[in-house]
């Protein structure tokens, strides 16, 4: 059986490695610190999930964009 379709049956996968998407944010960082550590001035915006999504509005050339 391929990993992939291993996982997918499983609740739960352990492992001994810490997994974080950057060095300078771990899981169970708060919207605060996480806003303190971007340059950037970033908005929140809550989705009925509970889920945070943070963005930020930038000028490049003419263009406004929202990453």
């Amino acid at each position: 059986m391929l990993l992939f379709d291993e996982l997918k049956l499983r609740q739960v996968v352990s492992t001994e490695n810490e997994i974080f998407f950057t060095s300078k944010f771990k899981f169970g960082s708060t919207i605060r610190e996480v806003k303190r550590g971007l340059k950037d001035d970033f908005h929140a915006v809550k989705t009925l999930c509970g889920t945070v999504i943070l963005y930020s509005k930038a000028l490049i050339g003419d263009d406004k964009v929202v990453l």
